[in-house]
């Protein structure tokens, strides 16, 4: 994993806020937009979590951070992480009861998106 990312999601573990400013830097340490940033985290996350290497709560923690950041404007891939992750944070009133919405939602629509398909 690239070092910014470690970077970022180290930041959002420990609830440490991030700037557009750093964003836009760490971005550009990498050649890439910040739109294409935003994606690279996020889906750099959704393979830690799916590997089982990070945690539902730090990678929820990234997601929202991102999704602050644009402004609640996230695009294409980086929007459906953000997306899955959204729905593991409740149980939703059609989940049987006991059910964890992690196993109902998150889990398999990160796998989705790893494995190119569209969830939204």
């Amino acid at each position: 994993m690239h070092p910014s990312i470690s970077e970022v999601i180290a930041r959002c573990d420990r609830e440490q806020k991030l700037t557009l400013g750093e964003i836009d830097a760490l971005a550009a340490s990498m050649n890439l937009t910040r739109e294409q940033f935003y994606e690279a985290v996020l889906l750099a996350v959704a393979a830690s979590f799916h590997r089982g290497a990070l945690a539902f709560d730090t990678a929820d923690a990234v997601a929202n951070e991102f999704w602050g950041l644009s402004e609640f404007s996230l695009s294409g891939r980086a929007r459906e992480v953000f997306l899955a992750f959204d729905e593991g944070e409740y149980h939703h009133s059609r989940d049987p009861v006991g059910s964890d919405p992690v196993q109902l939602y998150t889990r398999p629509q990160i796998a989705a998106i790893l494995r190119g398909e569209s969830v939204v």
